[in-house]
Parts: structure tokens; C-alpha cells; sequence
């Protein structure tokens, strides 16, 4: 009996002693583990700062470029009317508001503002005449600034009022969607006969009209 006692303690210690041994091997285990983890995480925060460091340094760059490019643009605005400098302000902040309306940039806007400057309008109707052309440069095909050189040259033919350039504008997309001809074309044969129009007492819409009708047979 005393022998098997001896036997029995000697398994267990032995059994105690390797259980230990494997203990100490999977504890090392785990600090390697969490010590290679650390670096992990380490390294991937270290990733994500770099790349939120570089979206923010590329959206700084891009407001400037985009801010550069507006400032340019308004300084043609400047050229072709006579704004002052606080009304000048005004009609950025006007023309950045508009740009949020219709599918159109600021930038793009005040080209349109300085095109109107340049063709004769009044600094007062400026922007409400770039309006109108940037909704024709949308919705047909005529490009906002040819629009903008055809009609104005009408409206100093013509002698049309501010408050008309809307009517003009939804005369031809009208007369485009129900004529077997083109905006581009009814423009380019109104802008044609527009000194004998205003001779024999028509209106912008009558001369619209005819021209769609000319163009819808065939006539130059």
C-alpha cells in the first residue's frame, strides 16, 4: 500500500509539474499574441490618420483651386459691368445661391454674368439674363453662351425690356418642342430677321413664331 501511495504521488506531481510547464508555454503564447496585436492595431491607426490627413489636405486644395477659379471669374464680372465693390460682393454671394438651383457652377454663372456685361445688358438685369440662358443651355440645344450672344444682340435689336428675357426664353423651348425644327435653329433665323422684325412693328413672340415656321420647311 505504501508503495502504491509513492507511485500515485509521483504521477500527480509529475502531472502537476507539466501542466504548469504547458501553462507558462501558452501564457507566453498570449503576450506574444497580444504584443504582435498591439502592433496591429498600431499600424492600421496609423493608416487611417494618414489617410484622413490626406482627404482632408486633398479637400483643402480642391476649395482653393475651386475659390481661385470664382475670385478669376468675378473678375471679369468686374470688367464688363460697372458694380462696385460691395455690390460686386453682392452678386457673388447671388451667384453662388443660384448655382444651387440649376444644374450650372457659380464659375460657369459668372461667365454668363460677364457675357451679359459685355453684350449690353444692364448691370441691374445681369444676372436675371444669365439665369434665363443657363435654364436654355439645360434644356435645349443651344449652349448657355450662345444663347446668351444670340439673344442679347435680339434684345438690343429689339429693344426688349428686362422683364421679357423669361417670356423669350420659354417662347423658343415652346416653339422647339412643338415645331419640326430645333431651339438652335429658331434662334439663328430669329437673330437673322430681327432688324426687319422691329422695321415692320413684330414682337420678340411673333418673331420666334415665324422663324420656327421658316425653319419647320426648310427655309434659310
Amino acid at each position: 500500500m505504501a508503495a502504491e501511495r509513492k507511485i500515485t504521488t509521483r504521477i500527480e506531481m509529475k502531472g502537476d509539474k507539466e501542466y504548469r510547464r504547458k501553462m507558462r508555454e501558452v501564457n507566453q503564447e498570449m503576450k506574444t499574441f497580444g504584443s504582435w496585436t498591439d502592433v496591429m492595431a498600431g499600424g492600421l491607426a496609423a493608416g487611417a490618420i494618414q489617410k484622413g490627413l490626406s482627404m482632408i489636405t486633398d479637400w483643402f486644395k480642391k476649395s482653393w483651386e475651386a475659390s481661385v477659379e470664382f475670385e478669376t471669374a468675378m473678375a471679369g464680372v468686374a470688367k464688363t459691368t460697372d458694380l462696385s465693390a460691395v455690390q460686386l460682393e453682392q452678386m457673388g454671394e447671388k451667384i453662388k445661391l443660384l448655382s444651387t438651383q440649376i444644374p450650372m457652377t457659380a464659375v460657369e454663372i459668372a461667365g454668363l454674368v460677364e457675357a451679359a456685361g459685355q453684350l449690353g445688358i444692364a448691370d441691374k438685369n445681369v444676372l436675371q439674363f444669365a439665369e434665363v440662358m443657363a435654364a436654355l443651355g439645360v434644356s435645349t440645344n443651344l449652349s448657355a453662351n450662345e444663347a446668351a450672344t444670340a439673344l442679347a444682340q435680339m434684345a438690343n435689336v429689339m429693344g426688349t425690356a428686362a422683364q421679357e428675357y423669361e417670356r423669350m426664353g420659354s417662347s423658343i423651348v415652346a416653339l422647339g418642342n412643338s415645331s419640326a425644327t430645333t431651339e438652335a435653329d429658331i434662334v439663328a433665323l430669329a437673330q437673322r430677321l430681327a432688324g426687319s422684325g422691329k422695321l415692320v412693328g413684330m414682337s420678340e413672340a411673333q418673331l420666334f413664331g415665324y422663324a420656327a415656321a421658316l425653319s419647320s420647311v426648310g427655309i434659310e
